[in-house]
């Protein structure tokens, strides 16, 4: 236990909340979701936890858990307007993340039920990070297989995978 608080202090958790575009010039989730082949959602994960990884980053916050609205004021933040094919942008860019050695991760701060419900169907479980215990019950009442954190938790929870 002293290990690991010793570890939390000199090596904390660096966890990147950037917008896709800032990362991959040019690229949003918005352009990913609107692809014909939603396959380069991978392809992009993968560049994109590249560079991640080359400025220090140990986890990229991916996006919100919810879908593309006409009302939304930063669409490029968004994927589509369907549900289904928010969860298949964000499963595959979340495991082309992973193959790059970065941590994905879920914003739950905003949820669409529909969305949870098609990441639980794609076995895409990455950790979500919640604002509220609220919403971390929502989640489970809906059946969410990963974990899901507290935002206070989850530099703990990264820190811990970066001693295993």
């Amino acid at each position: 236990m002293l290990f690991l608080i010793i570890f939390q202090t000199l090596f904390p958790a660096n966890i990147a909340k950037i917008p896709l575009n800032d990362i991959l010039k040019d690229v949003s989730l918005l352009c990913l979701g609107s692809l014909g082949d939603l396959t380069l959602s991978y392809d992009a994960g993968l560049a994109a936890g590249y560079l991640l990884k080359q400025q220090g980053y140990d986890a990229y916050v991916v996006g919100t858990l919810d879908t593309l609205s006409k009302d939304d004021k930063d669409p490029l933040n968004r994927v589509n307007v369907s549900a289904f094919i928010t969860a298949h942008v964000y499963s595959l860019f979340a495991r082309g993340l992973a193959t790059a050695g970065i941590i994905p991760i879920f914003d739950g701060t905003i949820l669409d039920k529909e969305v949870v419900v098609s990441l639980n169907t794609r076995d895409a479980t990455y950790p979500i990070v919640v604002d509220s215990e609220v919403k971390k019950n929502l989640l489970s009442e809906l059946g969410y297989n990963g974990s899901v954190f507290l935002s206070n938790e989850i530099g703990k929870y990264i820190d811990g995978i970066k001693l295993s």
